[in-house]
Order: C-alpha cells, then sequence, then structure tokens
C-alpha cells in the first residue's frame, strides 16, 4: 500500500491530510481513473481487500515508503507507507528490503551504513544483497521512468520504460 491508496481508504482525512494529498497528486489520480473510464471511489473495496502494507519473499520483502526496522509489521503506518527520510539517511541494514515513494534519478541499494549507496545499472543481473534498501522509484510519477524490479532466485534485473513508451 502506498500513500494514495492510504489517503483513499481513510475514512476520514483531517484538512492537512487532505490538503497533503491534493500537493502530491489526488487530482492527477482522479483524472487516471476518469481517462480509463473509471471512477476512483469504486475502488476502495477492491483496494480494502487486497493492498498489504508489506509483501515478503524468501529473499527480499517490499514496502511503499520506508523501514526502521526487521521485521515490517513492527513499523507504524507513517514508516511504511508515508516516510521520506528511510532512503536519503541510509540507515536500514536488515534484511534486503525493496521500497519506493522517493523519487531517485536511477534506482539505487543503500547499505544502511550512513555512507554506501550503489546506483544499479538496469537491464543487468546483479546478485541480490542480503541486507539494506533498494530504491527503484524512478519518478514515473514526475515525468521520469517506470522501473521494476525482476527477481530470480538470488539475483535480480531493473527494466524501465519512459512515460512516453506504451
Amino acid at each position: 500500500m502506498g500513500n494514495h491508496e492510504d489517503y483513499l481508504l481513510q475514512p476520514h482525512l483531517s484538512p492537512r491530510m487532505r490538503m497533503v494529498w491534493e500537493k502530491v497528486g489526488r487530482s492527477a489520480t482522479v483524472k487516471s481513473f476518469e481517462a480509463a473510464g473509471e471512477s476512483m471511489t469504486d475502488t476502495i473495496p477492491w483496494l480494502r481487500d487486497h493492498v498489504r502494507l508489506f509483501w515478503k519473499s524468501e529473499f527480499f520483502q517490499c514496502v511503499h515508503a520506508g523501514i526502521k526496522i526487521d521485521p515490517p509489521e513492527v513499523n507504524d503506518l507513517q514508516t511504511l507507507v508515508h516516510d521520506h527520510g528511510i532512503v536519503p539517511e541510509n540507515r536500514y541494514a536488515g534484511p534486503l528490503t525493496v521500497t519506493g515513494h522517493i523519487a531517485l534519478e536511477h534506482a539505487a541499494w543503500f547499505a544502511g551504513d550512513g555512507a554506501t549507496v550503489l546506483e544499479v545499472e538496469e537491464d543487468t543481473l546483479h546478485p541480490m544483497p542480503e541486507k539494506g534498501v533498494l530504491c527503484i522509484d524512478t519518478g514515473c510519477g514526475k515525468g521520469g521512468r517506470l522501473t521494476a524490479m525482476i527477481a530470480e532466485g538470488r539475483e535480480y534485473r531493473l527494466i524501465s520504460a519512459d512515460k512516453e513508451q506504451p
């Protein structure tokens, strides 16, 4: 679950939260649903049944925004869905966690030592790090690219497409 889903699923947003949601793209989200002939609010029941705060596999786990401690379920909603500090602070050195939410020019792996950051080359098979954060948000919502991770056992590759591509 990401911040937009959280805003949509909240029964009552405070005036401050409504203002934040407007600032981070509520109108664009509504327009994208309308362009597809759908209503954003019609998706609420489906979202309630299907979104998750985190996902785990054998070799990595995923959260939308950030993680402070392992396991993901002991982190609060703010950290998992809305946090903007986890990636730049580079302090999480637990099991590999794939995130988005913080748009980077290039996907990068953060070792969790406060210093080591490695840009990840796309279309190349990489060994899966055991620890740290892999941020794959390359700014699709801000005119950048949509990047996806393909896991192949203990290896992975990133692929991305520009917004203009079909």
